[in-house]
């Protein structure tokens, strides 16, 4: 079994497409308001990474980045291999 799909647009088709590639839902006229709506399976637990681990995990990477970028701003070299 697959994943479902929602696909929603402006201007034109707006379906629920479930795991097996059929759709289940969708708005009947192209270029009119509508809504499509159904029951959609959840995959896994259903909790995203941010609902797990909170602003810790989002901390914890935000402080990961900065700590990679650091060395990166230390003494740089013109072209001849001398320190400015």
């Amino acid at each position: 079994m697959g994943d479902w799909r929602t696909v929603s647009t402006n201007t034109g088709p707006s379906l629920v497409i479930d795991g097996q590639g059929r759709v289940v839902a969708e708005v009947p006229v192209l270029f009119s308001e509508g809504a499509a709506t159904a029951d959609v399976a959840l995959r896994g637990p259903g909790l995203t990474p941010y609902a797990r681990g909170g602003d810790g995990l989002a901390l914890a990477l935000v402080t990961a980045a900065t700590a990679a970028l650091v060395p990166m701003t230390g003494t740089r070299r013109d072209r001849k291999g001398e320190d400015r």
